[in-house]
């Protein structure tokens, strides 16, 4: 139909380089769900990944290590992260502790970790499970903005289904 693209590319994943300092955020998605990856390179402290989250009405860490947010809708939760670290051959190297998550301020949430190889990528990973919208819902999702703070002021479909969104771009 008009309008629509045809052969756009796909990819493994969508790197953000530094995110935090010498940290980098790494997204990746399947069918397995989405996961997470913050790569704490060489001389990068885990200590420096601070997430804020707004718009809850509460944060939580359940005894199982998950984090629990906690909206008027549902109850959204990821799981407890993983760590390893990557070695010269690009094998991976166990760690000998579990990263846990704390909660500061109410809703900022850092990841906790050991003592680890600091000659070597630590990677801290969070899967997120498939999530079945509620009810007769159908999801939808894509990639808008670029390298500023865009906004999506609203998102509307015809009767037809044909979205429509409106966006604040930075000047």
């Amino acid at each position: 139909a008009e309008g629509n693209r045809s052969n756009v590319p796909l990819y493994d994943r969508i790197v953000h380089a530094e995110a935090f300092e010498k940290i980098d955020l790494q997204y990746a998605t399947n069918n397995s769900g989405t996961k997470y990856y913050f790569v704490v390179n060489p001389g990068g402290q885990s200590g420096d990944i601070e997430l804020l989250f707004q718009g809850q009405d509460t944060l939580l860490v359940s005894a199982s290590g998950d984090l629990e947010i906690l909206t008027p809708l549902e109850t959204i939760v990821l799981p407890a992260p993983t760590a390893y670290q990557i070695d010269s051959l690009n094998n991976k190297v166990s760690v000998a502790w579990t990263p846990t998550y704390s909660i500061s301020s109410g809703n900022i949430v850092t990841i906790n970790t050991g003592s680890f190889n600091q000659n070597l990528p630590l990677i801290l990973q969070v899967n997120n499970d498939p999530t079945t919208p509620p009810g007769d819902m159908d999801w939808y999702a894509t990639y808008l903005g670029a390298a500023f703070d865009d906004q999506a002021d609203e998102i509307s479909a015809d009767s037809e289904a044909v979205s429509y969104t409106h966006l604040t771009l930075p000047t």
